[in-house]
């Protein structure tokens, strides 16, 4: 899901030879039977890391997860090893006198 927000966020350039090849598949065209399509696919689409795109068969020999329960588990592991950029000292100092100010003020 992460990944579809993105895009639109990154913006769609059409390089010359993108609006070529879109004059010449035409409306109503295939762009599927394009050498471009087939070098540039893997990079352009979506490849969701949480939907299992096996066969029943296959997804029940593997455990039969729901989706959700494979969305916990990508979230335990992301959280276990995201180490988050440490805030810049001065930011870390003035945050410091935040909370003073504000432990001062309940305590008086």
């Amino acid at each position: 899901m992460c990944k579809i927000k993105k895009k639109p966020k990154d913006g769609i350039f059409l390089a010359k030879n993108i609006r070529i090849l879109i004059n010449k598949v035409g409306p109503g065209g295939s762009f599927l039977s394009e050498d471009h399509t087939l070098r540039h696919f893997k990079k352009e689409c979506i490849w969701d890391t949480i939907l299992d795109r096996n066969v029943r068969a296959q997804w029940e020999k593997e455990g039969a997860r729901d989706i959700v329960e494979v969305a916990y588990e990508k979230a335990e592991k992301i959280i276990k090893k995201h180490q988050p950029t440490p805030l810049p000292k001065e930011i870390q100092k003035e945050l410091t006198l935040i909370l003073k100010s504000a432990k001062d003020e309940i305590v008086t």
